[in-house]
């Protein structure tokens, strides 16, 4: 007998059964549990690739972001950001070293920046026909894997050495980008070198093609900083949780000054929030400036700034300041207003603005997708959704989005780390149908206790939907998954599932989210949530 395994209507493997017995004959029930077993790894197969997946999606995410923040520093050179870059790159490739390496073919050598300390290192290479000269002049993607087994290594044991070195840019490449790791598996280093590629790419955008710019303009950079705020604003927010998200969103959009959001409740006062960064002594004049300004936004809907004239100043030596602000606009009437003022020393004049048109165009678009979150937070009139599941009486999705919303303003407010573990019964749909809604529903509920007794008694425990349950864990850093651990070791053991001949296949998976170091902000919390949710 033959099944096909299939992944994306694409049969990657078949699936083979035989017998040489004379009494064993193979009928159609035979095939049709073949054809399950089969369809049950198919399903096994893409949830795994699903998995892979979405984490490489979220180190591409967090390492284009961390390489955002590191060219938004326009208080540093160029060589400096791109230390810094090279060092966050390193870390969130989990990789011994990133090098980013520009080519100055004039002189016939790459200018190498290295992370390897907290601001990177700098260094010459010659442009030699070796790996980085032929990736560079050839625009191919290029890696070596070897293993390290010398006496020296018994015992570690053998370990894979990987260096993956790809162009950054295509036609008149601005140089090569090279991140070397250890103990990759083999089959990884396809999508890892694919990986590399797409932020050596984007690393190019931010940097520039040309060599005697170096930066590309600011409106690139916006543009995608704002492709990844729109979804976290858009998630359901109540007022006082959608201030503090657009807030979160002015500061990755200007890393200094002093930027402030106004918001109008449900009673229509005025609810405030901001934050600063940068010299005490330019505070005063900045929440000056601030609150004269936007109160003009939120009185008649006037929009100021500084680019259309001149930067405030008292003096050839004087701080530079600049400064917008913008209305928030819902149909006819203004909800609120974004503001931003920067104050910016004497020597910094020569150059482009802070805050230049692509500053103000992104100011404005930001103001447009917070007047959207504030018309949906407005809306929410309706009757509220039970915040219990009825099965467990754990809280329900609702009920955790809520509690999500109260613990970032609280850890917002002290500075402390939230921990959010999302765990699943693997195969839950499959038990469910193998064993029933009865059997289905005695276990939920004894998986729920297990989980209940298993946390502290601050920790808020909800089961999302079927066999997917969270544990919110306030003032917590990441423990390595223990209660992950502790919890697959004791579902074996539940009641119900010990009757059945198959316990010991019965797993659970899941992940650990920790605020703010991973997750930066209250709506990405919440959007995990909402994609733990039953796609229907």
């Amino acid at each position: 007998m033959s099944a096909p395994i299939q992944l994306d209507g694409r049969v990657i493997g078949v699936l083979n059964v035989s017998s040489d017995r004379p009494d064993r004959r193979f009928d159609e029930q035979d095939l049709k549990r073949l054809t399950e077993i089969a369809s049950q790894i198919s399903a096994i197969l893409e949830r795994v690739i699903q998995g892979l997946k979405r984490d490489a999606d979220a180190v591409e995410f967090r390492a284009r972001r961390a390489m955002e923040q590191a060219f938004a520093r326009e208080d540093l050179p160029l060589a400096e950001r791109l230390r810094l870059a090279a060092t966050r790159l390193a870390a969130h490739l989990d990789a011994e070293s990133a090098h980013i390496c520009i080519a100055e073919p004039d002189a016939g050598r790459f200018r190498v920046i290295s992370s390897g300390t907290a601001a990177g290192t700098e260094g010459q290479l010659p442009m030699t026909p070796g790996l980085y000269g032929r990736a560079y002049r050839n625009g191919e993607s290029l890696f070596l894997s070897s293993r390290l087994s010398s006496p020296s290594d018994a015992d570690v044991g053998e370990i894979a050495a990987n260096l993956v070195v790809v162009p950054m840019g295509e036609a008149r490449a601005l140089g090569v980008l090279a991140v070397e790791c250890m103990a990759r598996v083999a089959t990884d280093l396809e999508e890892h070198t694919r990986l590399v590629t797409r932020i050596a790419s984007f690393l190019a955008r931010l940097a520039g093609i040309h060599r005697d710019h170096g930066m590309a303009t600011r409106h690139g950079i916006l543009s995608g900083m704002l492709a990844d705020i729109a979804p976290r604003l858009m998630v359901q927010h109540d007022v006082e949780s959608l201030l503090s998200e657009s807030l979160a969103a002015l500061r990755e959009l200007f890393g200094r000054g002093l930027v402030t959001v106004r918001l109008r409740n449900h009673e229509d006062g005025v609810l405030f929030r901001s934050a600063f960064e940068g010299s005490e002594a330019d505070r005063p004049v900045l929440s000056q400036i601030d609150e004269d300004l936007t109160a003009l936004a939120l009185a008649h809907g006037t929009e100021s700034s500084s680019i259309a004239g001149t930067a405030n100043s008292s003096g050839p030596e004087a701080a530079r300041t600049e400064f917008a602000a913008v209305p928030i606009r819902s149909a006819d009437r203004v909800v609120g207003a974004l503001g931003v003022a920067i104050s910016s020393p004497p020597e910094s004049r020569v150059g482009s603005l802070t805050l230049g048109p692509s500053e103000l165009d992104a100011l404005r678009k930001l103001a447009l997708y917070v007047a959207l979150a504030w018309e949906q937070a407005r809306a929410e009139v309706c009757e509220a959704p039970n915040p219990h599941d009825p099965v467990t009486g754990l809280l329900g999705g609702s009920g955790l989005e809520a509690r999500i919303q109260e613990e970032v303003k609280r850890a917002e407010r002290y500075h402390d780390r939230i921990l959010l573990t999302l765990c699943s019964i693997s195969g839950y749909e499959r038990l469910e149908r193998r064993h029933g809604p009865e059997w289905t529903e005695i276990f939920v509920r004894e998986f729920a206790q297990v989980l209940a007794k298993n946390v502290r008694e601050v920790d808020t425990v909800a089961r999302i939907s079927g066999g997917r349950f969270a544990v919110l864990s306030p003032e917590s850093d990441k423990d390595d998954g223990a209660l992950l651990k502790r919890l697959d070791h004791l579902v074996p053991r539940l009641e119900s599932v010990r009757s059945l001949p198959d316990a010991d296949d019965i797993r659970l998976v899941g992940r650990q989210y920790s605020y703010p170091d991973e997750v930066s902000s209250g709506g990405e919390l919440l959007a995990l949530i909402r994609s733990s949710y039953p796609s229907s």
